[in-house]
């Protein structure tokens, strides 16, 4: 695992820095989490599934195996007022990650709801933005899920 986020990025930073932030590594599979400060400042959900599509173009154009993982915008107590922006982005994110095998949802936003939808008050820290331990127990776990069940489809064994 090689991290390379940023705090404060938006799609447009990693659009603008994909050449440098996934092509020099080569990787076999990569998480992207992108969104929620754009959704905070405004930008709308068509042009941030338009940069998303940009940015997986640009990592198959020179790693066409690469496996690309989209983590939905997750809700929180912070930017409760732009959750429906989000979730119209959520909705972009899936009906495009539906159209290449190459590609994986992963609902990270669903774990942060109460059963009546609206967002837990107990996993983030003072800014109600930012996950504390608990929030990051249940962000690890529900990445770790998926990724442990698709990427353990592509390892070998000694005997393969």
């Amino acid at each position: 695992v090689v991290p390379r986020g940023f705090g404060g990025s938006t799609m447009a930073d990693v659009l603008h820095y994909a050449d440098r932030l996934v092509q020099p590594y080569q990787p076999r599979a990569v998480v992207l989490y992108e969104g929620d400060n754009d959704t905070f400042r405004g930008v709308a959900p068509t042009p941030l599934a338009d940069q998303l599509k940009q940015i997986i173009k640009e990592i198959h154009a020179d790693l066409p195996n690469t496996r690309v993982y989209v983590l939905s915008v997750k809700p929180s107590l912070a930017r409760v007022n732009v959750w429906d922006k989000a979730q119209e982005t959520n909705q972009l994110y899936q009906e495009l990650v539906a159209t290449d095998d190459r590609l994986t949802y992963i609902d990270v936003a669903t774990p942060f709801l109460q059963t009546d939808g609206k967002v837990m008050d107990d996993v983030f820290v003072d800014d109600g933005l930012h996950l504390n331990e608990k929030g990051t127990r249940i962000w690890a776990a529900t990445i770790k899920a998926t990724l442990m069940a698709q990427e353990g489809r592509h390892e070998t064994t000694n005997d393969e």
